[in-house]
């Protein structure tokens, strides 16, 4: 077994580091990292102008009162609809994944699949504002988020590394397919973060739908097609290639994936169990809130 072996692989645009850093100087990660972190200042500090606002029950005086997390959520709503259309039209029809699809594993591991390519450093760009603002933001900040994040965040990077981009067939899914799950968990996380905003009663039935979508697509998308894309495709991939001794990255690249994609599938069985829980409660449509906060916080 030979890691880092020579392997004729298709070239690269743009060329990258040997550990895959040489990505974040590509125009997409830093648009995306740049353009949604001023984005949320920018959102950040309209809402703190607002803090005294009068009369204090209107919707914009309550928002103003978490300014983080108001940003924080209207940010990343555009990041998470955007990977999800493009991941479900990718993952559906593109060419390029319908012929890797019936491949062998080399090729789903190491063809490069051109809308693939560009959403891993979307994923990159996106994932290096999340982890900042989470860490800095404390109305955001949970340690669970802050591991998904740094995980997600370096999964990219590697998915860059010496010998890459690889994984690019795999990345339409884990990269933004699964996205569709977090489109409706904006309002969820919105709301129980801004409990008063409920006593409206648009802004409750929002929520109810929020709910509602949010739970089913989560365990739909994360906790069945998640684990079982794992271990139907990537995992046996990993496995061939590692036994036919044609690993073309490094070997802390190749280790890296293994592992952090055994570590994000047990989050989001986690994430799973939680939101069961919810639900045999009876809270799926939010009849017990202070219940729901206990189990998702």
């Amino acid at each position: 077994m030979h890691f880092g072996k020579k392997v004729p692989s298709p070239p690269l645009t743009p060329p990258i580091g040997p550990t895959g850093l040489g990505v974040l100087e590509d125009p997409v990660v830093y648009q995306w990292a740049f353009g949604l972190l001023a984005a949320h200042v920018l959102i950040r500090a309209v809402l703190t102008s607002f803090r005294h606002h009068r009369p204090e029950t209107s919707t914009l005086a309550k928002c103003a009162t978490m300014p983080g997390l108001v940003a924080h959520q209207l940010v990343i709503l555009v990041p998470f609809t955007y990977a999800a259309f493009h991941g479900l039209v990718a993952f559906c029809s593109d060419a390029e994944m319908q012929e890797l699809a019936h491949a062998n594993a080399s090729e789903r591991l190491y063809n490069v699949v051109t809308i693939g390519w560009h959403l891993t450093r979307f994923m990159a760009g996106f994932q290096l504002y999340d982890l900042t603002v989470t860490a800095l933001e404390k109305e955001v900040c949970k340690t669970e988020h802050l591991l998904h994040h740094s995980f997600a965040l370096a999964t990219a990077l590697v998915a860059a590394a010496n010998g890459g981009p690889w994984c690019t067939y795999y990345s339409v899914f884990f990269f933004a397919v699964v996205e569709v799950s977090s489109v409706p968990l904006v309002a969820v996380d919105l709301y129980r973060g801004l409990p008063s905003l409920l006593k409206d009663p648009l802004h409750n039935a929002i929520n109810e739908v929020c709910r509602i979508v949010f739970a089913l697509s989560f365990l739909v998308v994360r906790c069945v097609c998640f684990p079982l894309l794992m271990i139907m495709r990537l995992w046996p991939d990993l496995y061939a290639v590692y036994v036919s001794g044609d690993v073309r990255v490094s070997a802390g690249a190749f280790s890296w994936l293994a592992f952090a994609s055994t570590v994000l599938t047990g989050l989001q069985l986690f994430w799973g169990y939680k939101i069961v829980r919810v639900i045999s409660k009876g809270n799926l449509k939010g009849k017990d809130a202070t219940a729901m906060a206990k189990e998702t916080n």
